[in-house]
């Protein structure tokens, strides 16, 4: 019985920390609810059958991210694109399956894992 109220109390106390961990995120982010849920997202890609994961840089002005988006090859290609013009360039060399993709700090270089 002693065992099933410390473990009680411990789950409490860790909710009770989680519900004020969100509420200091909401404080100082706009974009976290007080719940610690992301808000105002936005939809950065609309080309192609569908795209996976994307990641951005560093500095937060490219978002590298895997796309079908070639009626060609039915694969996942890597694309870089800037968020300032919304320009996009396909980095992968467009033959094989291609994925998890990372942007170097310094934006002058991209790493991704394929098979070709």
């Amino acid at each position: 019985m002693k065992t099933a109220i410390q473990l009680t109390l411990v789950l409490l106390t860790l909710a009770l920390c989680a519900c004020q961990s969100a509420q200091k995120s909401s404080d100082s982010n706009s974009n976290i609810d007080n719940l610690g849920f992301v808000t105002g997202t936005r939809q950065f890609t609309f080309e192609g059958r569908r795209a996976g994961e994307g990641y951005f840089s560093l500095d937060g002005k490219y978002l590298i991210f895997q796309s079908e988006r070639e009626k060609t090859n039915p694969f996942y290609q890597i694309y870089f694109m800037e968020m300032a013009t919304g320009q996009v360039t396909r980095v992968s060399p467009g033959i094989g399956k291609t994925t998890c993709s990372w942007v170097h700090p310094s934006n002058n270089k991209v790493l991704f894992a394929s098979t070709h």
